[in-house]
Parts: C-alpha cells; structure tokens; sequence
C-alpha cells in the first residue's frame, strides 16, 4: 500500500483505507506475537529494566530517524541531486528492507511455537478480570489519545517548529529518566511509576484545557513527552506478571491470555473513539478541549486497578514462597 501512495496516482483515499485496515491488522499480529515472545525470553525481575531499555531504545529512533528523512529531504532540495518524489520513494524501499530484517531476526531466538487447541480463554479467575478491566480502562485513554493530539496540532496552527523542538528535549531527558528508574525500580515500584505518568498526563490536558491555545498544545505535548514511557514501565512488565501468575492456576497457554489482554484493550480504544465523535457531533469545541482530560481523570481508575492487581501479585508470591518443600525419605 505504501508504494501504491508514493509510486502511483490511484484513487489515495480508497488506498489510505486499504492501508488502514491492512496495517491495523499487521500491527496487531505484530504486538501478540512481539509480547509473547518478551513474555518467554525474559524473566519477571529483569522485565522492568528491559521495558525501559526497549522505551529509550524507541525514544532515541523516534527522534533520530524523522531528523535524519528531513535532512536527506532537504539535502535533495537544496542540491538538486534528486527530486522530493524520489527522497520519499527511496525511504519507502529502505523502510520495507527494514521490516524484512526486523522479521527476519526474531527467527534466531530458539522458542517452540505455540501449539493452541483454543485461543480464548477457558477458565477465568478474579485476578484476570481485574487485568481486563484496567486494560479497558488505559483502552479509553490509549484511544483518544491516538486522534486527539493530531487534531491539536492542525487546529492551533503555527506552533509545529516550537513543539517539534521542545518535543525531542523532552523526549531526550526523558530517555535519561527511563534509563535510570528501569535499571533501579523494583517490581514494589510499578504502581507508583504508574502514578507519574497519570498526574503528568492530568497536569498537560489540565494546562491545555484551561488555556485552550498554542502555547497549551506545546505544554501538553512537552510534558506528555517527558511522561509517558513510564506508562509502560509499569503496565508491561506488570501484563507479563500476571499472565505468569494466571497460567500458574489455570494451565491455559500465555498466547491465549495475550489475545484476551488485546480484546478488552482494543474494546476501549473504539469505545471512547466512538463517545469522542458523538460528543463531538455535539460540541467539538468541547470534545476538543476536555476530551484529553476527561481521558486522564479515568487514568485514576486505571490506577486503583493496577494497586490492587499489585497487591494480588505480591500476596501470589508470598505463598509460593512459603509453600514448604517437599520432605525426601531416603530408604537405606
């Protein structure tokens, strides 16, 4: 689909539609198979640091990769050694040689594929309707926040070099900030994590919505940057934990309860796309400006959810820890 935008003049909005759908489906085969194969290779204690390695990792390509395409872009321009068409057909072909590597190389991690007889679920305890329901809860934060930010953006019109600029400064001390609490933080520390990124979350719709204007899309954004990989620091490692725990009581298979975790996830994403287009049909002034913070105040019910799985996880521990082992007879 990519190449049929850059390198033809079909009809764009049917293949913008195409690409949409094909690539909702890509990327969700990508993240149960990406958060299945995490889930087997890396061990509970080590899955805090890893998940604030794997953010820094992705914060660094988020800023260095969109500068280096509008320097090879510019370069084009003021040289004239290839035209703006040509620059972006050869990013197109680099980005789809890099999908094939990026494909290729989890086929040297040595993991048994999945044998399912089922993939839903069939039994259900306490503790995974919990995971559910907070995931549907960050689902209604996740999905207006996937529209939301951009309509910001093309509304208050003027601020792009400002907001690109303090953008990557957060986005760069932020990678800092990850770092170092994913290399200290215990698994005791994931719900207070999760605490920053909800008030820094409230605190930027806060500012936006009382000053409703640039310099409010420019606060937002820059502590949002500054804030939201923490959100994954604690939820992530926290999913892996209690897929382990569940699978300890009921045997079903971790990819079954990954597929779960995505449903209800993803049921919370449309949900509040749908409550935010009719609001908006309304008042899109309204939608426009609270619609981000009316997201974040439901964080806190994200945030009792994520205390109390805690709680379930660390007395889960406990037991396992004070089981007694078993008594071996030796007959002599």
């Amino acid at each position: 689909m990519p190449f049929l935008l850059v390198f033809t003049s079909a009809d764009r909005a049917l293949i913008v539609f195409c690409f949409g759908l094909l690539f909702g489906f890509a990327t969700g085969v990508y993240w149960a198979n990406r958060n299945f194969l995490t889930l087997k290779s890396i061990e509970s204690e080590d899955r805090i640091y890893f998940t604030g390695l794997e953010n820094v990792l992705a914060i660094l390509s988020a800023i260095v990769i969109p500068l280096t395409i509008g320097w090879f872009l510019v370069l084009g321009e003021k040289t004239d050694w290839y035209s703006v068409d040509r620059a972006y057909q050869v990013m197109v072909l680099l980005a789809l040689l890099l999908s094939l590597l990026v494909g290729w190389l989890p086929q040297r991690i040595r993991l048994q594929s999945p044998y399912l007889k089922h993939v839903r679920i069939q039994k259900m305890t306490a503790g995974w309707n919990t995971l559910r329901w907070l995931e549907f809860s960050h689902g209604l934060q996740h999905g207006v926040e996937g529209v939301l930010p951009i309509l910001l953006v093309l509304t208050f019109v003027g601020a792009e070099g400002s907001l690109g600029t303090l953008q990557s400064l957060s986005a760069v001390l932020s990678a800092i900030i990850v770092y170092i609490v994913g290399k200290r933080a215990a698994q005791k520390h994931r719900v207070t994590i999760l605490g920053v990124w909800i008030v820094g979350l409230i605190l930027a719709a806060s500012v936006f919505s009382i000053t409703f204007s640039a310099l409010g899309v420019i606060a937002y954004f820059t502590i949002v940057s500054l804030t939201d990989s923490f959100r994954w620091l604690s939820l992530t490692p926290m999913m892996y934990d209690v897929i382990d725990a569940e699978q300890e009581i009921t045997h079903e298979h971790h990819y079954s309860y990954i597929f779960d975790r995505e449903i209800y996830l993803a049921i919370g994403r449309v949900l509040s796309l749908v409550i935010f287009y009719f609001i908006s049909q309304y008042d899109g002034a309204a939608a426009l400006r609270y619609g981000l913070l009316i997201g974040g105040v439901i964080q806190l019910a994200t945030y009792a959810l994520a205390r109390k799985i805690q709680s379930t996880l660390i007395k889960t521990t406990l037991s396992l820890d004070l089981q007694p082992e078993p008594i071996s007879v030796s007959h002599e």
